[in-house]
C-alpha cells in the first residue's frame, strides 16, 4: 500500500533538505579554508625553493670542489706523487719536443721550426690540463685517461707487429753461406718489400704514441696540480660539507612537501572529521530511541573490532655478507638458518600487513637491496582461507628469491639498513604498529665504522659520540627483535659489550630493543594480539 502526501512537509524531505545545507555549509568552510592555507603557504614555500635552489647550487660546487682535489691526506705521499707527476709530464713535453723537432728538420725552418716545436710541445699538454680543470668530472678525467691508455696499447702492439715482420724477413732471406768461383751468384727468388709493408704501420704508431703521449703530459701535469691545491685536511673538510649540504637538502625537500600537502591534508582531516560527527550524532539519535537495538549493534561492533588483527608494518634485514657464512657444530651456516627462520616468520603474518625483506650488503643505503615487498588483504575470510592462501603465496615467493642469494659480500654496513628501514617506515604512516626484525651478528664492518673484536678502542669512542653520529636511524616507537646475534668463536665478553652498544643505539634512535638474542624463533616475537 502507497501513501500519498499532499500540501504536507515530510519528514524525508526536510531531512534530505537539511543534511544538503548542512553539506554545502561544509564544502563552503573547506574551500575557503584551503584557499587560505594556500594563501598562506605561498611565500614561505616560494622562499623555501629559493633556499633548495641554493643549497642544490652549493651541493654542485662542493663536487665541483672536491674533483678538483687529491683525497691523499699523508704529506709525505703527497709530495712524492706530485713530483713524480711533474717527472713525467717534463719527459714527455721534452720528448714531444725532440719528436716534432726532427719531424720538421727535413724542411729547414731553422729557428722557426725550433719555437715552433716549442709551443707545439707546451701547448698540447697546457690545453689538455685546461679541459680536465674546466670539467672538474671524475668521469671525464677517467675517460681521458682510458683513451690515452688505450692509444698507447694499441701503438705497442702495433709496433710488435713490425718486429715480427722483421723477424720473418730475416728468417726467409736466403744469404748465401759460400761463393765458388767460375758459378754466378743466386738472385734471391722473391724481392724485399719489408719497407713497403711497414711503412703505413709505422706511421699508425707515430700518431698514436704522439697522442698518447701529449694526452699523458697532460694529465701528468692535470695530477700534480691536483695535488698541489689540496692543503692537509681540506678534502675531509669538503667532504663532511658536502653531506651536511645533502642532508639540509632533504630537509628542505621534506618541508616544501609539507608546505605543498597542507591544504590538500586539511581538506581530507576536514571531511574525515564532518562524516565522523555526523555518524556518532546519529549513533547518539539512534541510542536514545532505540536502546536496546543500538547496544546490540555496539555489542557486535565491539566484538568485530577485537577479532580485527592490527595492522602490521613489519620490515626484516638479512645479513648477506661473508660473516654469516661460517658453519656452526651443528654444520650449518648462520646465513642458511636465517632463511628459515625468515620463512617461518612470514608463514605467521596477520591480516592486513605489509612486509618487506632487505638485504644487508656493504653498502645497504646507498645500494638498497630490496629482495621481497608484500601486503596481505585486511579480510582474512569468514574461516580465515584468504590470509591462509596469502601467506601462502608469500612465503612461496620468499623461497623462490631466497633460493638465488648467497652471503657473498665482504663488508657489513648494518647502519645503512637501519637507516633504509627508517625511511620506509617514515613512508607508512598508518600502521598501527611497526616492528624491525634483524638476522645478523650485529657486528658492524665498514671502512667508516668497524665494531668487530679487534677493533675495541675504536668502538669505546663510538659510543661516546653515539647521540651526534649521522649514522643513527629515525626507528621512533618501532619495536626491534635482534635474532641470531651470535658467530663462531665469540667470547661472551664481546659479545655481551655489542648488546650494550646497540642499546645505547636504538635508545637514540627513539626505537624499543625487545630481543637481542642469538636464537631466531622465540614467543616474545607476537605479530599479532592474543585473541
Amino acid at each position: 500500500m502507497e501513501y500519498e502526501e499532499t500540501g504536507t512537509v515530510t519528514g524525508s524531505e526536510f531531512g534530505a533538505e537539511g543534511v544538503d545545507e548542512l553539506v554545502g555549509r561544509a564544502e563552503a568552510v573547506a574551500t575557503w579554508e584551503r584557499r587560505r592555507i594556500e594563501l598562506s603557504n605561498e611565500s614561505p614555500l616560494v622562499a623555501k625553493q629559493a633556499e633548495y635552489e641554493e643549497a642544490l647550487e652549493e651541493q654542485r660546487e662542493l663536487k665541483t670542489r672536491l674533483a678538483r682535489l687529491s683525497p691523499v691526506s699523508d704529506d709525505k705521499t703527497r709530495r712524492r706523487r706530485i713530483a713524480m707527476h711533474w717527472i713525467v709530464a717534463t719527459v714527455l713535453i721534452i720528448s714531444g719536443f725532440l719528436l716534432a723537432l726532427l719531424t720538421l728538420e727535413p724542411y729547414r725552418l731553422g729557428l722557426k721550426g725550433a719555437v715552433y716545436c716549442i709551443g707545439i710541445a707546451l701547448a698540447v699538454p697546457v690545453l689538455v690540463e685546461m679541459v680536465l680543470d674546466s670539467f672538474a668530472s671524475d668521469t671525464f678525467r677517467k675517460v681521458v685517461m682510458a683513451v690515452a691508455c688505450l692509444g698507447g696499447l694499441t701503438s705497442m702492439i702495433l709496433l710488435a707487429t713490425i718486429r715480427g715482420n722483421l723477424l720473418m724477413q730475416q728468417i726467409q732471406q736466403n744469404s748465401v753461406s759460400a761463393t765458388i768461383e767460375g758459378d754466378e751468384p743466386q738472385k734471391s727468388a722473391t724481392q724485399n718489400n719489408f719497407y713497403e709493408d711497414t711503412v703505413p704501420l709505422l706511421q699508425y704508431i707515430m700518431g698514436l704514441l704522439a697522442f698518447s703521449m701529449e694526452l699523458g703530459a697532460g694529465l701528468a701535469a692535470h695530477e700534480a696540480e691536483r695535488m698541489s691545491n689540496t692543503g692537509e685536511g681540506e678534502y675531509e673538510t669538503l667532504k663532511a660539507n658536502l653531506r651536511a649540504t645533502h642532508d639540509h637538502l632533504a630537509g628542505l625537500a621534506r618541508e616544501i612537501v609539507r608546505l605543498q600537502n597542507e591544504a590538500p591534508v586539511f581538506v581530507a582531516r576536514f571531511w574525515r572529521d564532518f562524516y565522523w560527527s555526523m555518524f556518532k550524532g546519529t549513533l547518539r539519535n539512534a541510542a536514545k530511541r532505540f536502546v536496546l537495538p543500538s547496544l546490540v549493534v555496539l555489542s557486535i561492533l565491539c566484538s568485530q573490532a577485537r577479532w580485527t588483527p592490527e595492522a602490521i608494518d613489519l620490515v626484516v634485514a638479512v645479513d648477506l655478507t661473508k660473516s654469516v657464512d661460517r658453519k656452526g657444530p651443528d654444520g650449518q651456516t648462520a646465513f642458511a638458518k636465517n632463511i628459515e627462520a625468515v620463512t617461518r616468520l612470514l608463514g605467521r603474518l596477520p591480516a592486513g600487513s605489509q612486509v618487506t625483506v632487505l638485504g644487508i650488503t656493504s653498502n645497504s643505503f646507498a645500494q638498497p637491496y630490496v629482495i621481497l615487498k608484500a601486503s596481505l588483504r585486511t579480510d582474512a575470510g569468514y574461516f580465515g582461507e584468504k590470509l591462509t592462501s596469502g601467506r601462502q603465496e608469500i612465503v612461496r615467493a620468499w623461497k623462490k628469491r631466497s633460493a638465488q642469494l648467497q652471503p657473498e659480500f665482504m663488508q657489513t654496513d648494518i647502519f645503512g639498513a637501519l637507516i633504509l628501514a627508517g625511511e620506509l617506515f617514515a613512508e607508512h604512516t598508518d600502521s598501527q604498529r611497526r616492528i624491525l626484525v634483524i638476522y645478523s651478528d650485529m657486528e658492524q664492518a665498514t671502512k667508516d665504522m668497524n665494531l668487530e673484536p679487534q677493533n675495541k678502542p675504536r668502538r669505546k669512542s663510538i659510543i661516546t659520540e653515539i647521540e651526534r653520529s649521522p649514522f643513527v636511524a629515525h626507528l621512533q616507537d618501532v619495536e626491534v627483535y635482534c635474532r641470531g646475534v651470535h658467530a663462531p668463536n665469540e667470547q661472551p665478553a664481546h659479545w655481551k659489550e655489542l648488546r650494550e652498544f646497540w642499546e645505547i643505539y636504538f635508545r637514540n634512535a627513539g626505537g624499543k630493543l625487545k630481543s637481542y638474542s642469538a636464537f631466531r624463533d622465540a614467543q616474545e616475537l607476537t605479530l599479532q594480539e592474543n585473541r
